[in-house]
């Protein structure tokens, strides 16, 4: 696999398990089939915004999506249909720790899709245990090996979390750490993960539909209809408010069944997620 990527990329991403099924849906551990097609059902929704986007214009070539394999359903097969890049996730779901989502498996998850793009998601800090640090890297280098061998290109989401003294050293400001201390902890988690030997690793940010940016706390503002979350208090909102806005609008202007402000707890169409 040649390193690096220096085309254009615009992803949506959707690969959201845990959290999707337990904010959306209120389902907790693991899903039965008929909630499991639910879920699929909701992302497929959110796939089919994306297509509205590229027969609006959106250049598909440069264009593609972030989808698990769980609840993505005929999504990645239709992504390669429509020309859209694929970028599916080799992380477990919702863990502090990087581990694979299939175990020893993952080569075989991965070749059944042949996506353009492995993508993982990884809370390293520097500064945090050594030994969790060290066990992460590993697994992270078989699959970086393994990549090198294949298709694929490595697509890495690095999360820098804040140690309990690194809050301590800003007063417990969040963010006062995202200003003063994450760039340097940033810099030293990438050339830790480099000189552990893991290859093509390039950081990356989750592309967002509408104006607002991304928010990697908890914070969150209410869903307005049909646009973006509106800013209160200098405050951003938080990945899932801009998530279920953008389905909001998408099922204004499609003519799906609307989606409520409570998202699609009240909505005949997913009513039965959580029962």
């Amino acid at each position: 696999m040649p390193l690096g990527y220096d085309q254009k990329l615009y992803v949506l991403a959707f690969d959201h398990r845990g959290s999707f099924q337990k904010k959306f849906f209120g389902i907790e551990g693991e899903p039965d089939s008929e909630q499991t097609a639910i879920i699929a059902d909701a992302k497929h929704l959110i796939f089919e915004g994306l297509l509205q986007a590229v027969s609006a214009g959106a250049d598909p070539s440069v264009t593609g999506v972030l989808v698990d394999e769980q609840f993505g359903s005929t999504v990645p097969a239709e992504a390669r249909e429509h020309g859209l890049k694929l970028a599916m996730p080799a992380e477990r779901s919702g863990q502090n720790m990087f581990d694979f989502q299939y175990g020893d498996d993952f080569p075989e998850h991965i070749e059944r899709f042949h996506p353009d793009f492995t993508k993982v998601l990884v809370r390293y800090n520097p500064d945090g245990d050594a030994e969790a640090n060290r066990v992460q890297l590993d697994k992270l280098k078989r699959l970086s090996d393994w990549l090198m061998d294949h298709d694929p290109k490595f697509l890495f989401e690095l999360l820098v979390p804040a140690e309990d003294s690194q809050l301590e050293l800003v007063g417990g400001d969040s963010e006062r750490y995202d200003a003063e201390l994450r760039p340097e902890l940033m810099r030293r988690a990438i050339a830790e993960i480099q000189d552990a030997g893991i290859a093509s690793f390039s950081p990356c940010s989750r592309a967002w539909a509408g104006t607002v940016e991304p928010n990697w706390s908890s914070t969150s503002t209410p869903v307005t209809d049909g646009s973006a979350p509106a800013l209160t208090a200098g405050r951003r909102p938080s990945k899932m408010r801009c998530l279920a806005s953008a389905m909001i609008a998408v099922c204004s202007e499609s003519g799906s069944p609307s989606i409520p402000k409570n998202f699609f707890w009240n909505e005949p169409r997913w009513s039965n997620a959580s029962t």
